[in-house]
């Protein structure tokens, strides 16, 4: 929020010695509040005086500040001892930040009248512009001693108080204050700023909603209103009073900086980008409209864009913690890890109690494979926040990275008593079911995966979501997530078709795999997935939904488990003559990447660390890998020789009815976890699988296992520790050597 500037409030005196006539009011400066309505008893005086005075107040009032000087000074000029004209020039010269000048008019007013309020009052406000709190303190004090019922005092002695670090202490002021004067929204608007400062939120906002009963054009109330709404996450009230402030103060740029923050928060990223550059508009050096703009361009994937943002905010307040944090979160999300964490720390030195630089810190490290220390890191966040359940549910993602999984458990069930209702915490907690084969209770938790706000393909249906109840009715099968899950939810169909004929089905699938399973399930209709809410369907169920009907526990796996996938085997031979060369060498195909957005770069290996497999004599290797390896390949021929077979020919991204045939004419896969290790599987190739530490968070390789209940043709080797693939690379090296040797 803007702070105020603003010294003080200045009323007229009680009594006049001189010149006749009614006093009026002083304008506050800036939004204080309102004199008390002080009258005078005049004497007799010419009308000339009496004109210039009168000209000199008016020009006071409406902020000619310089036209009141010198009216008042031609007053004084005839007459030196008035005590009107001496008081309001001690408070125009308190206006004019001329405090030398104040003192010395206020305290001339004093001597003609040393018991009157006004002045002492209007003497300490001029101390406390000067940094004198203790003796304008002292004035008010004596201010008030003198008028018990002066409502103005006691707002001043408030907010002196508040000055100087004593919030605490000015309460029961503001409360005279508001006492004496209820039905002046300046003093109650006061009284809310200082409840607010001192988190007295529900206080705060019924003093506020008093401020704009009584004002409904106090711009400023409406937006420190917003702002404690949007703390009570109660956005929408939020959003509308910002846009009320605005209505009130179209120029008011912090309101609509605020307004954008909470339509970013609403998920309206296009309509907050449009409120925050109008916020920049009026107020260029606004450095928080800098940083919230950073965030919604990074929620708009815009990340080059939001990190110009922050650099922005970042040129105008160096020190700006928050900006940094969020300028490090924006470097992890464009991959860059190293900056993002020397960001992070940069952070917390400037803010050692800001929890979401270490929960962030925490995320980059483990981007960066080092779960061991995002677990120190996550451990001071919630030291700092424990009542923070995000943080919660980020502290069992990282004992999950470290295999500890029931204790994991035991952090996503806080995370979930904090804030009940929380999706994340609560499908985390069915993958540390489902990784350890507890399948009864994993099923049902899984499907809180619709409310984690991950891009998950959610489509709206018209049609109930079938339940496994007897029907007679037509089924709706779709796919919802990436192409390898799907490819892992087809291997429970047969199941499924033991509950409903395959002629009540139609299966929506992404495109890709459509020749591929038109081939393996005959009598299913299938349609590409972009098309599934134009089936007619009675019933319909996500592919992800399959396994809690089927697969609820371990006796529910079929005893002869085969291939579901079924290659062109016209194809298969076709590719197998091509790369067969007579030499009787094994045909190893070889995937080494996962492109995934989420965790690719732990589950990928580099293929120059593959180079104890590569040099491997009596095997050529067949490249496997979608996306473009020329680069890589290159590398490889040039440092050891060895040249990996690649089939231009087969897209092995886009074609995976191509994919499946290469991966066929192989006789071995070896692959990380990816696309092709699912495909590899459900065409029953024999294939050895790579996985990184703590599975990369995939519970169906669960845990230990050597083998896969999903793929029997699949071997599982796992990392020792975070981000070792030797070890791995070396055995697998000697299943490949053993391999030949008995084939010979």
């Amino acid at each position: 929020m803007i702070p105020r500037t603003d010294c003080g409030t200045f009323i007229m005196a009680k009594r006049s010695k001189s010149i006749a006539g009614p006093a009026q009011p002083v304008e506050p400066i800036q939004a204080a509040p309102p004199a008390s309505g002080w009258t005078d008893v005049r004497a007799p005086t010419s009308v000339e005086i009496w004109d210039t005075y009168q000209a000199a107040l008016m020009a006071q009032r409406r902020g000619d500040l310089e036209a009141a000087r010198v009216g008042y000074i031609k007053v004084l000029a005839e007459q030196p001892e008035d005590f009107d004209v001496l008081h309001m020039l001690g408070v125009l010269e308190t206006q004019r930040k001329n405090m030398p000048e104040a003192l010395q008019r206020l305290n001339q007013a004093l001597r003609l009248d040393p018991d009157n309020p006004a002045v002492h009052n209007n003497l300490g406000v001029a101390l406390c512009g000067m940094g004198r709190h203790a003796e304008g303190l002292a004035e008010m004090q004596r201010a008030l001693a003198l008028d018990p019922e002066f409502a103005d005092a006691c707002c001043n002695i408030g907010r002196a108080l508040c000055d100087t670090g004593k919030a605490p202490d000015s309460l029961p002021y503001f409360d005279r204050a508001v006492e004496l004067e209820p039905e002046i929204a300046e003093i109650q608007f006061q009284r809310a700023t200082v409840l607010d400062k001192l988190q007295h939120r529900d206080a705060a906002l019924a003093a506020y909603d008093r401020v704009v009963e009584l004002n409904p054009g106090h711009a400023e109330a409406h937006c420190k209103r917003g702002h404690l709404l949007s703390h009570a996450k109660r956005f929408k009230d939020s959003l509308i009073s910002y846009e009320r402030a605005i209505a009130a103060n179209p120029q008011y740029a912090e309101a609509h900086c605020n307004r954008g923050n909470v339509l970013r928060l609403l998920g309206h990223l296009p309509e907050a980008l449009v409120s925050l550059d109008r916020a920049v508009e009026l107020q260029a050096e606004i450095a928080p409209a800098y940083r919230i703009r950073g965030l919604v361009l990074t929620g708009l994937g815009r990340h080059q864009e939001a990190l110009d943002c922050f650099d922005k905010a970042l040129s105008l307040q160096p020190q700006f913690a928050d900006a940094i944090n969020d300028r490090g979160n924006t470097l992890r999300l464009l991959g860059r890890y190293e900056e993002a964490l020397r960001e992070q720390d940069r952070a917390i030195g400037l803010m050692p109690s800001g929890s979401g630089a270490y929960a962030n810190r925490a995320v980059a490290l483990m981007d960066l494979g080092r779960p061991e220390e995002a677990l120190v890191s996550i451990n001071l966040a919630i030291k700092h926040a424990p009542q923070n359940a995000e943080f919660w549910n980020l502290h069992g993602n990282v004992l999950q990275a470290l295999n500890r999984h029931a204790e994991s458990v035991a952090s996503y069930t806080r995370a979930l008593e904090l804030q009940p209702g929380f999706g994340q915490p609560e499908f985390n907690i069915s993958m540390c079911a489902l990784i350890r084969g507890e399948f009864g209770r994993g099923w049902p938790l899984y499907e809180a995966r619709w409310r984690t706000g991950q891009r998950l393909g959610w489509i709206k249906f018209r049609r109930p979501q079938w339940k496994g109840e007897k029907t007679d009715g037509k089924l709706l099968v779709w796919g919802e997530q990436g192409i390898g899950d799907q490819i892992f939810h087809l291997g429970m169909l047969d199941s499924l078709f033991k509950r409903i004929s395959h002629q009540q089905t139609t299966l929506a699938i992404t495109p890709r795999l459509l020749p591929l399973v038109q081939r393996s399930f005959p009598g299913i209709s299938f349609v590409p997935l972009s098309r599934a809410t134009r089936v007619a369907c009675d019933v319909q169920i996500p592919l992800g939904s399959i396994g809690g009907l089927v697969r609820r526990s371990w006796h529910d796996f079929p005893a002869q488990r085969k291939s579901y996938l079924i290659a062109d085997e016209a194809r298969v031979e076709t590719l197998r003559k091509r790369l067969d060369r007579g030499d009787g060498k094994l045909l190893v195909g070889l995937s080494w990447l996962s492109r995934a957005e989420r965790y690719g770069e732990l589950k990928s290996v580099g293929l120059k660390d593959m180079q104890p497999l590569l040099q491997l004599p009596g095997v050529r290797f067949v490249d496997l890998q979608y996306g473009d390896t020329e680069a890589e390949r290159h590398a490889i021929r040039k440092s050891t020789g060895v040249e990996i077979e690649h089939l231009p020919d087969v897209d092995v991204f886009d074609d995976m009815d191509g994919l499946a045939a290469l991966i066929r004419a192989c006789d071995l896969v070896v692959t990380t976890s990816n696309t092709t290790a699912h495909l590899a599987g459900a065409v029953g190739a024999p294939t050895l699988l790579m996985l990184p530490f703590a599975s990369g968070r995939h519970w169906y390789w669960h845990e230990e296992r050597e083998d896969s209940p999903w793929y029997p043709s699949m071997r599982l080797f796992r990392q020792g520790k975070v981000g070792d693939w030797s070890d791995i690379i070396g055995r697998v090296r000697d299943v490949l050597v053993s391999g030949m040797t008995k084939a010979s």
